[in-house]
Parts: structure tokens; C-alpha cells; sequence
């Protein structure tokens, strides 16, 4: 998986990421007749107009120092990356439809999932409900969320965090955290989450804790759905209303 072009997958990630930096939404349509059909609107910009940071994950290693994130705040932070690396990847403002699971979700490990009987969640600007799948994977969902829930109530009773914290985390808990659009070549299911979220041209979406401040809170759960056997569109909208492409029926345009 990291035998691989790493400066095709960064202009890969950077074609993406300018796409969705220039677009305030990005909307996501299946094509295929299912019991549920992934569509969804994603937000990028902030109640205050700033944007939300559109990140690239490509395992480089040649700075110590972010300077993306040096500009934008002024701290010296070091450089981060998943290995392998391959996925452009933002926490969304807003969420807003449904999108169907049908590959893989990460809770305490990772669990398949099947494209007969998928995780459907349904996500409502603020806040995601899931609506339909597997009853088990369904059922550890919640044990995972009700372990967080107790840790962060147990914080909270015992002071150990400060209380602005703790609300943010609670305000956060039925938020979706991550929007990302996977580019490995060579990344292949496994039973590895860290490959499964960059195998190219499949997607995932993360629910819980987003990668900026003001979006933690005590869980990020991953799942991973499959855009080529969705024939999913994918496209960011301007100001003036042109759209973007990133992917046509599950292949990159971008």
C-alpha cells in the first residue's frame, strides 16, 4: 500500500482539496435502485463565513513544520499523517441526507459490511440518526457511544476537565465529524481501518469527534461506502453556482 506514487496521490489530494476549497457545497448522488440511494449536501463554510480546513493525507515527511496551519494560526505544529496515507478529508460544517455503508465501519475494531444489508445513516445538519443495518453493528455503535458518554459524565462529576470542555464535547456527540474522499491505488480491504479509509475512489464518513478544535468530543467512528459500485456523483457548487467535479458515477474527474 505505500509503493505507491506518492506525488500522483498529493496532486490527486491538492485537485480535490482546491475543488472544495473553492466550493461552499459539496453534493454527493447515487444512481443505483436500492431500499436507500446515498445523497447528500455537505457544508463547508462557518456561520462566521470562514471555511472549514480541507486537509490532504499523503504520508510526507520531507517538513517537521505544518506551514498550512503555521499561517493560519501562527503556531510552530508538526506535521501529521496516517501511514498509508491517500484521502482529502475535512470536518463538514453541516451534514444534510443519507448515506448507505456498504463496505467496511470502524467501532472498536473493524466490521464488514454488506452492500445486501447496509449501515444507512441519515444526517440532519447537526446531528445523524442510524436508520437501518445489520442489527449487531448497530448494537455496538451505541455500546461504543454509551462508554463515551459515561467517560465524559464522569469528567464532568469529577471536574477533570474544565466545564467549557465538557460542553463542547456534549454539544459535539451527535455530530458527523469527517468528510473524506479516498486516493490509495493500492489500497485493498483488509481488516485494517487505516487502509480501508484510503482505498481510491471509495468514501468515508466519520461520526463523533471532528480534526478542529471547536468539533471534539469522545469517539470517531469511521465508515467507509463504496462510490464506484454507487455510481456516486460528487460535485462542490460556487458562489455563482458552477459546478466542480471531483467524481462521475464512482471515477475521478479530478
Amino acid at each position: 500500500t505505500n509503493l505507491v506514487d506518492w506525488s500522483d496521490i498529493r496532486a490527486r489530494n491538492q485537485r480535490i482539496k482546491d475543488v472544495m476549497d473553492r466550493c461552499d457545497v459539496v453534493y454527493v448522488k447515487g444512481k443505483l435502485r436500492e431500499k436507500h440511494v446515498t445523497k447528500l449536501e455537505v457544508g463547508l463554510v462557518k456561520e462566521d463565513g470562514s471555511r472549514r480546513w480541507v486537509r490532504r493525507s499523503d504520508t510526507d515527511v520531507r517538513e517537521k513544520i505544518n506551514k498550512t496551519y503555521l499561517q493560519m494560526t501562527g503556531i510552530k505544529a508538526g506535521c501529521m499523517g496516517n501511514i498509508p496515507g491517500g484521502e482529502a478529508f475535512t470536518t463538514p460544517e453541516s451534514i444534510k441526507g443519507i448515506f448507505v455503508g456498504d463496505v467496511v465501519v470502524h467501532v472498536d475494531q473493524s466490521y464488514p459490511l454488506d452492500e445486501k444489508n447496509p449501515l444507512v445513516v441519515e444526517c440532519y445538519g447537526d446531528y445523524y440518526k442510524m436508520i437501518d443495518g445489520p442489527k449487531d453493528i448497530i448494537d455496538k455503535i451505541n455500546k461504543r457511544k454509551n462508554e463515551a458518554m459515561k467517560m465524559l459524565l464522569e469528567a464532568e462529576k469529577n471536574k477533570s476537565l474544565p466545564k467549557e470542555i465538557i460542553d463542547l464535547k456534549k454539544k459535539n456527540f451527535e455530530r458527523v465529524g469527517e468528510f473524506a474522499i479516498n486516493t490509495n491505488p493500492k489500497a485493498r480491504l483488509c481488516e485494517y481501518l487505516i487502509v480501508n479509509e484510503k482505498i481510491a475512489r471509495m468514501m468515508h464518513i466519520a461520526l463523533g469527534s471532528g480534526f478542529e478544535p471547536d468539533r471534539s468530543t469522545e469517539y470517531h467512528m469511521d465508515i467507509v461506502f463504496n462510490a464506484p459500485r454507487q455510481k456516486l456523483d460528487v460535485y462542490g457548487a460556487d458562489k455563482n453556482g458552477n459546478k466542480h467535479w471531483i467524481l462521475k458515477d464512482g471515477n475521478f474527474v479530478a
